[in-house]
């Protein structure tokens, strides 16, 4: 006697437990093969005009934007995009024109025929970045080794601003901020983008020109430039990498790791580095931002160590940030539960588990974190 149910409930058993196992095997991945950053392709996105109205106390005649970054390329990353490769953020027309024209589009600005040049508004960007993974805590952005923190998507934002007269420049403010919420940026990108920049030109209504014009020291673009490039002055960018351990971020941008012997063991269960001691003991060290091996660096990131890829005057990884909850199968479970719908299954036979899910993440200079 033939039971065709059995044989199909079975078939089912035997493709879930295929899927099962190969997930389980391939959740630390392919972390320490090396890539190619010139595989993976741009995603354009639009910035369009503001839709709110900036009234300026200052008689702004221009607007003007220079990007400084680090990176002036791209301005995130796409950790969920529908093609794999597509992973690049670029803003259509290139970031510093898409930042002028929404500006403009702001900031009520007179014919320039009826009137000579006044003062022109200079923005300088020193950082523009969204992401899906910026780690928040009562609304501020924190670091990852914070107690706690809220992971969200938005976008982070600082801006110099400067008025320039006679071609002179005067100091105004600095904007330093970041705005979050639920919506991911593939779809909600550009609000971000447009809610910060907004907020970044607020501070335009309350400055007391004359006050400002009368006791402030105007300096010359020379110096602004100075200024601004000297943060691309880190040895990390300048030297060949040394080998050692960084104890912080800092140690890896001034390339001063500390020089000593070590060792690390991969596996599947995380990444582990040993320093041996007087004694010649190999004691195991948590608390490293990275090392390196004599010739690539590496970041200490969800318990893995993950190799850095230059990418202009920043560095890239292909790793993870954080660990991804899934829920696993116990080992007692029964085959009929995988078998018969609404079964006890997925209350009682299986249990929490944790892995890694592979992405590309961009190096912050200013902070070390990723995102």
């Amino acid at each position: 006697m033939k039971y065709p149910e059995l044989k199909v409930a079975a078939t089912i058993i035997t493709v879930y437990l295929l899927l099962f196992l190969s997930a389980s095997g391939n959740s630390q991945g392919n972390k320490d093969e090396d890539i190619d950053l010139r595989e993976y392709r741009p995603r354009f996105i639009s910035l369009s005009s503001a839709d709110i109205k900036i009234t300026s106390s200052l008689p702004i005649n221009e607007i003007e934007v220079f990007d400084v970054r680090f990176d002036t390329s791209n301005i995130g990353l796409l950790q969920n995009s529908i093609s794999g490769k597509e992973k690049l953020i670029h803003i259509k027309g290139g970031t510093a024109r898409a930042v002028t024209n929404n500006f403009r589009s702001a900031i009520p600005l007179p014919d320039p025929g009826n009137e000579p040049l006044t003062i022109a508004l200079s923005c300088f960007i020193k950082k523009l970045f969204i992401s899906d993974n910026i780690y928040i805590d009562d609304g501020h952005s924190v670091s990852s080794s914070g107690p706690s923190f809220e992971i969200k998507s938005g976008a982070m934002l600082i801006l110099e601003f400067y008025a320039k007269q006679n071609g002179k420049y005067l100091p105004l403010y600095r904007f330093d901020s970041t705005v979050a919420g639920q919506k991911d940026i593939f779809h909600h990108g550009e609000s971000y983008l447009s809610e910060i920049l907004i907020a970044s030109l607020r501070k335009l209504k309350s400055l007391n020109w004359e006050k400002l014009s009368s006791s402030a020291k105007f300096r010359d673009i020379n110096e602004i430039n100075t200024y601004n490039n000297v943060r691309f002055q880190l040895p990390i960018l300048k030297e060949t990498v040394k080998k050692g351990i960084y104890l912080r971020f800092e140690d890896f941008k001034k390339n001063k790791p500390l020089d000593t012997a070590f060792t690390v063991e991969k596996t599947k269960r995380g990444d582990f580095l040993y320093i041996r001691n007087n004694k010649g003991e190999d004691k195991l060290q948590t608390e490293l931002w990275g090392y390196c091996d004599g010739k690539d660096a590496y970041i200490y990131s969800a318990e893995n160590y993950f190799k850095l890829y230059r990418y202009d005057n920043t560095f890239m990884i292909y790793g993870a940030k954080d660990f991804t909850s899934v829920r696993k199968l116990r080992l007692n479970f029964g085959l009929l539960d995988m078998a018969i719908p609404n079964s006890n299954y997925a209350k009682a036979k299986t249990v929490n588990s944790y892995k890694l899910e592979f992405n590309l993440f961009q190096l912050d200079m200013d902070s070390g974190e990723l995102y």
